[in-house]
C-alpha cells in the first residue's frame, strides 16, 4: 500500500512536548506529520523531512502558522514501498502554545496519476469533437472497423465519407498516458471513446478506472 491523497482535519492535536510558546520547529513538524500519517492501520515512517516554507498570519483574530513541507515516506509492506508527499501543516496559537489544527498532503505518485487521468480526459474530449465534426461533414460517424484512424486518413469501406475534410480531423493520435490505444465504439445514435486506465483492462477503480467520453 502506498500513500495516496490524504486530507485529515485534526482540531487541537497536541504538538510535540517542548514546543512551548515558540513556533513549531522542523523536528516538531516531522513528528506531528508522522503521528497523523499513522492514525490508520498502515505503519508509516518518514525517512526525510524538509521544511519548504513557513508563514505566520492572523485570520479571524486567530494566529496561525503554516509549514509547507516535502517528505520521503516509507510504508511498511513486503517489499517496503516508498513515496514522496508534499503538503501543509497548519498550527494555531493557544494559551498552551502552538497546536496542530489542520493537515493536508498529496503524494507525488498520486499527483502524477491525477495528471495522467486529466491528460486522457482532454484527449478523449478532442477525439469526441473531431468525431462530431466528421459527422457534420459526412452525415455518419466512422464505423467501428474504420475506427479513429478515419479522423486522420480518409477511410475505405462503408460508410464512405462523402465530404472528408482535406487534412483530416486530427493531426495525429497517440496512445493514452499508459501506452494503450483509445477504444472507439459506435452506438445506435452516437459513440463511446474509452481509455482503459492504468491497468489497460476493463473496469477498475482509481487510476485503473476506465475513462469514457460518450455522445448519444
Amino acid at each position: 500500500m502506498i500513500i495516496r491523497r490524504l486530507a485529515i482535519s485534526i482540531v487541537f492535536l497536541s504538538v510535540s512536548v517542548g514546543c512551548g510558546s515558540g513556533l513549531p520547529s522542523e523536528t516538531d513538524a516531522k513528528e506531528d506529520l508522522e503521528t497523523l500519517l499513522n492514525r490508520g492501520s498502515t505503519v508509516v515512517s518518514i525517512t526525510s523531512f524538509t521544511k519548504v516554507d513557513g508563514l505566520r498570519s492572523r485570520h479571524n483574530e486567530i494566529d496561525t502558522y503554516e509549514i509547507q513541507f516535502s517528505a520521503d515516506v516509507s510504508v511498511e509492506s513486503d517489499p517496503p514501498q516508498m513515496d514522496q508527499v508534499l503538503g501543509k501543516l497548519t498550527y494555531i496559537r493557544t494559551e498552551s502554545g502552538w497546536q496542530a489544527s489542520d493537515f493536508h498532503a498529496e503524494s507525488r505518485n498520486e499527483r502524477k496519476r491525477g495528471e495522467e487521468i486529466n491528460s486522457a480526459k482532454r484527449v478523449l474530449y478532442e477525439i469526441s469533437q473531431a468525431l462530431l465534426q466528421y459527422k457534420i461533414d459526412n452525415y455518419e460517424f466512422p464505423s467501428e472497423a474504420q475506427g479513429l484512424n478515419a479522423l486522420i486518413e480518409m477511410p475505405v469501406g462503408e460508410p464512405l465519407p462523402i465530404n472528408w475534410r482535406e487534412g483530416g480531423y486530427l493531426e495525429s493520435l497517440s496512445n493514452d498516458p499508459w501506452g494503450n490505444e483509445y477504444i472507439y465504439k459506435p452506438t445506435n445514435h452516437g459513440f463511446e471513446v474509452i481509455s482503459l486506465g492504468a491497468d489497460g483492462a476493463l473496469g477498475g477503480s482509481g487510476a485503473n478506472r476506465d475513462i469514457v467520453e460518450r455522445y448519444q
